[in-house]
């Protein structure tokens, strides 16, 4: 089965995405790691979470 350009574009945003999320996972723990406040770390998570939420959004409005 051939891709569709616009599948295969969404494909590669979902794996970039992906990776994303794994970096500021990796970005949460080593803020932990290096002695930052839990209050710190929870804020920058939240934070990160909610950028990457945008970036889905934006991703499902753009993309079928």
């Amino acid at each position: 089965m051939e891709l569709k350009p616009n599948e295969e574009v969404s494909a590669v945003a979902e794996q970039t995405l992906e990776t994303v999320a794994t970096a500021l996972h990796g970005f949460h723990e080593a803020l932990i790691e290096s002695g930052a406040s839990d209050y710190i770390a929870w804020l920058v998570d939240a934070q990160l979470q909610e950028a990457l939420a945008g970036m889905r959004a934006r991703l499902e409005n753009h993309l079928p």
